[in-house]
Order: structure tokens, then C-alpha cells, then sequence
């Protein structure tokens, strides 16, 4: 746990954890320990409720968020999990508001596309780490977060899985934008995705569909056809879940398909990086400046 004490907002804005006993039980179990550690926590209405495949209606939602950012005393937003159909709260959120009480806001996933969007329209570096359903997989999801709170992270960002394609020598220095790959692309075309210029782009691909390769290759040429390809000056593709591993050959894998992606382009790109929906999963800062050099990630 942090060696600060917080005040602790919990959110759930997009799948909801009642009915699977699992993530219910992680979710109160890491409640108590903030608390018993010395912090404060403050549960959204969200959390417990259910609404279908939702926790709550899209007025619901923005109102359990919006009291987060209302509330002083908040000091750190965290939320419980991913799913679908955060996004579709992004036109009805006051970012006036948020740019004037801004918090440390955390989730990954589908709240790429919250992350994102604030991050756009407010220029607030949001977090892309763990939710407490993380718990229920990893005990230890939340200690990289708070060790990059509390200042104790390392100041780089690398693991024995990740390489460089052809050996790239290519070095880069930019701003992350960081995000899931099937919800980043919910955004393309919308004002709710940040600027790329001098950014290096960071995403993950999670298996949702029952051809994973396929599914995630189009994805990525749609980012490139897009023109976000002609403003980035770095690529990381996070490492892949076993499941989806398990689809690549010889001539179809992360490897190949980062390669045509992202031909005739000169920027460094890494893939197998140690982030996304694996654990231990790296926590990355929107906004926070890195540097790719000899195929390694360095905080700046």
C-alpha cells in the first residue's frame, strides 16, 4: 500500500461486478485494506448496482462520476472494471468542471475511452492501471500504482518479453497516449481522442473476438488509415494474452502484423511490452514523457 493516505473515490461506469462473487468479494476485501491501511474511501452508487450488461444508466453513471470530481476531499479515482459502453458517457461529461477539480483518475480497458477523453478535452494525465476486479487474478494489481504514486517506480519500463522489430535502432522521445485497442478505435473520428504530434503510442489488444489476430490487424490499419501513423514517433503493442498467443504461426503473429502495419513508416516499434490485460501490468501516465532508445523504454 501507499505510504501517503488517500481519499479514494470507486467507480463502476462500465460492467457490473454484481453477480460474480469473485470480483465482489475482491473488490470489498481491497476496500477494507484501504481503509484499515489509513485510508479514506468513499464507494459510488455504481459499484454495486446493476443495470444489464451496464452498472447504470448513462445518467446514472455521469452523475456518480461528475460527484467524484464535485467532491474536495477526493484525491484519487479508481474504478472496479472494464466491459463496454463507457463511451458512451464522453458527450455528457463537464470538462470545464473536471480542468477545474482535477483528480488522479485510474482504469484501463473500456475506460480507455474515459482516459482518453479526459485526457483530450483537459489535458488531465490520466492512468492506465489496475481496477479492483484485478484483484481477483493478481493480489499485488494495485502495488506498481502506488509505488508510481508514492514516487518508487523505477525509471524505466522494459521486461525480458519485449523486443524491437528487425532490431530497430531508432530512437524516440514523446508524450504516452496509452489505451485498449478495440476501444481506442470506438474514438477514431471523434473530438475525444488527444493530439499525436511527438506522442508514442501505447496499446494493447484484449480478446474479445473469436479470431483474434485477424480482428486485431484491421484494427490497427484502420488506426493507420486514419493518419495517426503520420504524427506518432513510437509504437509499444503490449504483450499478447496466452489465449490469443496460442493463433500464431509462422507467417501470422504480433510480429508480421506490426511489420506491414506500419511499413514505410520510420519510427521505433516494440511489441510483447509488459502492459494491458496481463499481470503484473506496467501503470502508464497520459501526457507522461518517455524515451525508446536501444529497443528499452525510459521514463523522462
Amino acid at each position: 500500500m501507499s505510504k501517503k493516505k488517500y481519499i479514494i473515490g470507486i467507480l463502476g461506469l462500465s460492467y457490473p461486478i454484481i453477480g460474480n462473487l469473485k470480483a465482489e468479494k475482491s473488490t470489498k476485501n481491497f476496500i477494507q485494506k484501504l481503509e484499515k491501511n489509513g485510508n479514506k474511501v468513499i464507494v459510488g452508487k455504481t459499484v454495486f448496482s446493476k443495470y444489464g450488461y451496464k452498472t447504470a444508466s448513462i445518467q446514472d453513471r455521469l452523475n456518480d462520476l461528475h460527484s467524484m470530481f464535485e467532491n474536495p476531499k477526493i484525491e484519487l479515482i479508481l474504478n472496479i472494471t472494464g466491459g463496454y459502453s463507457s463511451n458512451e458517457l464522453l458527450e455528457f461529461i463537464n470538462y470545464d468542471f473536471v480542468k477545474l477539480n482535477p483528480k488522479i483518475f485510474v482504469g484501463y480497458s473500456d475506460i480507455t475511452a474515459i482516459n482518453l477523453a479526459l485526457y483530450a478535452k483537459t489535458g488531465l494525465q490520466t492512468i492506465n492501471g489496475p481496477m479492483t476486479v484485478d484483484l481477483s487474478w493478481y493480489k499485488d494489481s494495485y502495488k506498481n500504482l502506488f509505488d508510481y504514486l508514492d514516487g518508487d517506480i523505477k525509471t524505466n519500463l522494459n521486461s525480458d518479453k519485449m523486443l524491437c522489430l528487425d532490431n530497430n535502432k531508432l530512437e524516440a522521445t514523446g508524450k504516452i497516449v496509452v489505451g485498449n485497442l478495440s476501444t481506442f478505435n470506438l474514438l477514431l473520428g471523434t473530438p475525444y481522442l488527444p493530439d499525436f504530434r511527438d506522442k508514442i503510442l501505447f496499446l494493447e489488444y484484449d480478446k474479445e473476438e473469436v479470431k483474434s489476430l485477424p480482428s486485431l490487424e484491421r484494427m490497427l490499419w484502420q488506426i493507420r488509415q486514419n493518419g495517426i501513423f503520420d504524427e506518432i514517433c513510437g509504437l509499444v503493442f503490449g504483450l499478447l494474452e496466452p489465449e490469443v498467443q496460442k493463433e500464431e504461426t509462422e507467417f501470422q503473429n504480433i510480429k508480421t502484423i506490426l511489420e506491414n502495419v506500419t511499413q514505410n513508416y520510420n519510427f521505433p516499434v516494440l511489441y510483447n511490452a509488459q502492459f494491458g490485460h496481463i499481470y503484473p501490468s506496467w501503470v502508464l501516465q497520459n501526457g507522461k514523457t518517455v524515451k525508446i532508445e536501444n529497443g528499452k523504454i525510459f521514463l523522462i
